[in-house]
């Protein structure tokens, strides 16, 4: 089915079905101002027992009724802290092959940094070069390896310099403490 369905009006905007999405469309007010278009899904207090204030899902419908769930956003409070605290997390799921639900957790998006819980590949940029990750954590988080692609006469290669984190995310407080040389196996 395509069109549009008007489904309600708000003081701020309108709510549209239209060729199979659900749209928010905002006003804009005499002032030629418009209030932001949002979706919010939030619970009471006392019912964050489970952490999660809204999840997103997308599923398959089945010709025989139900559904195949296979992807899962989920906005939540993150488990680290006391729920009291109100921190934030943002987690990804998807289905995998041989799973029957959004079984692979992909991310944990948090406020100190994003955790991947499966390999990070990096497609290829358009341009002459390709952007590529080129800098390594620790697991204790202490030290930083960045992969430095610009060569000196000492490493015509590049180089890989150890920086010492002292804690922080600020690159401006890091020392490097290390140059590790690769070892040329075909000299330039």
């Amino acid at each position: 089915m395509s069109g549009s369905v008007k489904l309600a009006d708000t003081a701020g905007g309108s709510l549209y079905y239209e060729n199979g999405e659900l749209k928010n469309k905002g006003h804009i007010f005499p002032n030629g101002k418009t209030d932001p278009v949002a979706c919010r899904g939030s619970v009471p207090i006392q019912a964050a027992g489970t952490r999660v204030m809204h999840t997103i899902r997308g599923d398959v419908e089945r010709a025989e009724g139900g559904v195949d769930e296979c992807c899962t956003i989920q906005m939540k409070l993150d488990e680290r802290y006391p729920r009291t605290d109100l921190v934030g997390q943002f987690t990804v799921w998807v289905r995998g092959p041989g799973q029957n639900e959004s079984g692979t957790h992909l991310a944990t998006l948090s406020h100190d940094g994003i955790e991947f819980h499966v390999p990070v590949n990096t497609a290829p940029a358009p341009g002459p070069v390709p952007i590529r990750v080129s800098r390594f954590y620790s697991d204790d988080g202490h030290y930083v390896y960045n992969v430095q692609g610009d060569p000196t006469e000492e490493f015509p290669s590049g180089r890989i310099v150890q920086y010492a984190t002292h804690g922080t995310a600020d690159e401006s407080q890091w020392e490097a403490v290390a140059i590790l040389r690769p070892e040329l196996l075909n000299p330039l």
